[in-house]
């Protein structure tokens, strides 16, 4: 597996949710991994993999400095919390646009797109995410 930040150095032993980066969830007496995070990569080598019927429901992509659309990861129908903040889309010309896609993610709860540098109206899509819960759209002043 390609690792080249290192992400998976803390992956040791057999209790896979005690790993960085991993969130389990006890699901009807089992436990369960739910969501990987995926920081701070600045490789600029486009976007991290997820696969398309991957059953994580979490995703955490933060600061990750994304170099390919954001549009890759509509398949990931069964995600309810996302999390892109501190990606500058702005800045690696993605047209700093909350993209329409986002909409298509019905089981979305939680969108964290915080400090990522879009720019722009909210998109109408948005009101398809019937089970949205949390919208952060803040942003940080220094």
């Amino acid at each position: 597996m390609w690792d080249p930040d290192g992400l998976l150095s803390s992956w040791v032993g057999n209790d896979c949710c005690s790993w960085t980066g991993v969130r389990c969830d006890d699901i009807m007496g089992s436990t369960h991994v739910v969501g990987l995070r995926v920081n701070g990569n600045n490789s600029h080598s486009g976007k991290p993999e997820f696969p398309e019927d991957s059953p994580f429901n979490e995703r955490y992509i933060s600061s990750y400095n994304f170099s390919s659309s954001l549009a890759e990861l509509w398949h990931l129908k069964y995600l309810n919390f996302l999390d892109l903040s501190g990606n500058d889309f702005y800045e690696h010309d993605l047209d700093g646009e909350i993209h329409e896609f986002i909409g298509s993610l019905k089981q979305l709860s939680h969108l964290n797109l915080s400090n990522s540098g879009f720019s722009g109206y909210i998109p109408h899509h948005i009101g398809n995410l019937s089970n949205l819960r949390v919208l952060d759209l803040s942003i940080k002043f220094i």
